[in-house]
């Protein structure tokens, strides 16, 4: 039976226990033991102010205090109604034979005949039976109207009734059956027990079991997050967990596991597993060969997946390379435009962490400065420092090196700054004859700061515009990868010292200092001494130069030249039979004059040369003599001509006609005599002066008188 608001019902005689006696009540009678029931309304002290009705089987509607409806219930009887517009409604039936019969049912005692436990339903749906128990007195009798309170857990495992709470309290029907409303299993599975209570009574517990739903989440358990040096096994395995939308394990679901394909991986110990009662699925992993970071990832049919994330780290450092950085170049003194960069790799490959790389640049030479001597690998396995080139030029390789590990270089090059000087190289100091190569080419040199040889600067080359000099077989040259800039010279016909300069722009200017030596001898030329005279055996007041030279006119030292003088006659005393030319080309004698007065020629003469002459003249001396030359010893007749004149003749010491003098003539004074042409004469260049003369009218013999002063 059933009914609300604490409304309550009785077979027999008296009220119930437990009522106040100040409300409405439905009061039921077995009225004899075939089963007639009487229905009646009663409030014993008609204070109850909510209106109560009921009818049973559908027949008349009972209202008030004192009516009475007999109904036979051996089948059974539906009661429905309402009190204060509350629903209420209930069985009774009347049990023959069990001394209910005139109101003799004694107080509850025991539960009896529980039905609904051992049932199970998955999460979130209700179970299919109804829990129900009887409530008897001590003699077995199902007692009605007792209130029966069907309690869950408050927690966990459990489940709510059709009210929506964990509890509920019922009334014992007319059979003494008390039926909760529908039970509905929360979201957490597993077993519980729901209780049913009542006052008076042992508890009666109902077994239910919640089981797990579909899967609704994989999720991982534990195992990702590990890490282990490669080729070796992770320490715990991969555990994948598959719960319900309760969050409630499932078990037997296959769930597969699926490592990377290539790239850091895993080996697996399976490609699946079923969960277990816990919902747990498992595989064991071993790391592959290559380091790195990676997901293994944990799938099952309908619900998304999940991923491990596992981690290889790399092995020993097995192998140290050059990573960047090498073969790199830039100007002396300042820094490589890229880090040396050395890569530390395990035998996988696999770069390694926190290994000492040290550094080394050559300690001289061309080099650089480093920014540190070592660097400590990072997680890429790199260690790098910073090169600057140091004030060389040239090529080197900077040394990495690791304990245990094959060395490495970095091949760098420290080219050449701008021009900073220009300096003759090779070349200066040469002679050559006239119209000749040079043997050795004029090479300058182009040199930065540092001293290093610069390449691609334009050297210009310049030699004399007149005199000696020389034909340069180019302008200008670009210097070399030796910072080398040449030319080849070519002497001109001009023998002499002279300059070739050398400039580029920015730097100073160099010289390159040649001569042009002068060729074979080519010719023999009088300098200077030709055309003088000097008295005889008295030395030439200037030397008898004689003068050789080449074809170009260029005066040749080292000729002997020979110098000779007639052997007889007008000649000179020579100072030595020959000459070697000097530097000038010159070769000189002096001459003195014999005492033969005269013109004759000193000869030079050279070997392969044509001779030359120098003209000289020995001058007569003072007079020293005066001698008849002719006319002396005739005869004439009186007062006639004589047919010769009077000659006189002045010669020197040496017995040489002196020209200039004056010889004066005399004839006597008185007797015979003769008439003179002239008193005197001058001594032309033979040494004669002369008159003629006419004897006068006196016959005899005479002398005719020459006389000049000293």
């Amino acid at each position: 039976m059933n009914m609300t608001d604490d409304n309550c019902f009785d077979t027999g005689g008296a009220f119930p226990g437990g009522t106040s006696g100040n409300e409405d009540f439905i009061f039921i009678q077995a009225a004899n033991g075939s089963g007639s029931t009487n229905f009646e309304i009663q409030d014993e002290n008609l204070d109850d102010t909510r209106d109560l009705s009921f009818q049973v089987n559908g027949g008349s509607v009972l209202t008030s205090t004192g009516q009475l409806q007999t109904v036979n219930c051996s089948a059974g009887c539906t009661v429905t109604g309402s009190i204060g517009g509350t629903s209420i409604n209930f069985t009774y039936t009347f049990s023959g034979g069990s001394g209910a019969v005139n109101g003799a049912v004694g107080p509850p005692a025991a539960f009896s005949s529980p039905s609904g436990g051992g049932q199970s339903a998955t999460i979130s749906t209700a179970f299919s039976t109804a829990l129900s128990v009887t409530v008897e007195d001590a003699s077995n009798n199902p007692v009605s109207g007792v209130s029966v309170t069907f309690t869950a857990p408050g927690s966990g495992a459990s489940g709510t009734f059709g009210g929506g709470g964990a509890s509920e309290t019922v009334t014992t029907d007319g059979s003494g059956v008390a039926t909760s409303s529908t039970f509905t299993a929360n979201s957490t599975a597993g077993g519980y027990n729901v209780t049913a209570s009542s006052a008076g009574i042992s508890d009666q517990t109902f077994g239910l079991t919640n089981t797990a739903g579909a899967a609704a989440t994989l999720a991982v358990s534990s195992g990702a997050g590990q890490s282990t040096a490669i080729s070796s096994a992770f320490g715990t395995a991969l555990v994948a967990l598959v719960t319900d939308a309760g969050g409630n394990p499932v078990s037997g679901v296959t769930v597969n596991f699926a490592a990377p394909g290539s790239g850091a991986s895993a080996g697996l110990s399976a490609s699946s597993d079923v969960t277990d009662g816990s919902g747990l699925a498992s595989v064991t992993a071993t790391a592959n060969a290559t380091a790195g970071a990676y997901n293994v990832t944990a799938s099952a049919t309908g619900v998304s997946d999940v991923s491990f994330g596992l981690t290889n780290t790399a092995g020993a450092a097995a192998t140290l390379a050059v990573s960047s950085g090498a073969g790199q170049s830039t100007t002396i003194s300042t820094g490589f435009g890229t880090a040396l960069v050395a890569l530390v790799t395990d035998a996988g490959g696999n770069p390694v962490s926190g290994v000492t790389v040290n550094f080394a640049a050559p300690g001289s030479g061309a080099s650089a400065g480093l920014s540190a001597s070592s660097d400590v690998t990072d997680g890429s396995g790199l260690a790098s420092v910073t090169a600057t080139a140091n004030a060389t030029a040239g090529g080197y390789n900077v040394t990495a090196s690791a304990t245990g590990l094959s060395d490495v270089s970095f091949g760098l090059t420290n080219t050449a700054g701008a021009a900073a000087t220009l300096a003759v190289s090779s070349g200066a100091g040469q002679s050559t004859a006239i119209s000749s190569a040079f043997g050795t080419a004029l090479v300058a040199l182009v040199t930065d700061a540092g001293g290093n040889p610069v390449s691609g600067v334009t050297v210009n080359f310049a030699a004399p515009g007149s005199g000696a000099s020389a034909g340069l077989s180019a302008s200008s040259d670009v210097t070399d990868g030796s910072g080398l800039a040449s030319v080849t010279a070519t002497a001109n016909a001009t023998a002499g010292a002279y300059i070739v300069t050398a400039s580029a722009t920015g730097v100073s200017d160099v010289s390159f200092g040649l001569t042009n030596t002068a060729g074979a001898a080519a010719t023999l030329a009088v300098s200077s001494g030709a055309g003088q005279s000097t008295a005889i055996s008295t030395g030439f007041g200037t030397a008898l130069v004689a003068l050789v030279t080449d074809a170009g006119g260029n005066p040749v030292s080292g000729v002997t030249v020979n110098f000779a003088a007639p052997g007889s006659g007008a000649s000179a005393g020579l100072s030595a039979s020959s000459d070697v030319t000097d530097g000038s080309g010159l070769a000189s004698v002096t001459a003195t004059a014999n005492a033969t007065a005269g013109g004759y020629n000193v000869t030079a003469s050279a070997t392969g040369l044509s001779d030359v002459s120098f003209g000289l003249t020995n001058t007569a001396g003072a007079a020293a003599t005066l001698a008849v030359s002719s006319g002396a010893g005739q005869s004439t007749a009186i007062s006639s001509a004589f047919g010769t004149a009077l000659v006189a003749l002045v010669t020197d010491a040496g017995g040489n006609p002196v020209s200039g003098v004056t010889v004066n003539f005399a004839a006597p004074g008185s007797g015979a005599s003769a008439a003179l042409s002239a008193s005197s004469d001058v001594t032309d260049g033979s040494g004669l002066a002369s008159v003629t003369a006419t004897a006068n009218a006196t016959a005899g013999a005479y002398n005719v008188t020459a006389s000049a002063t000293g």
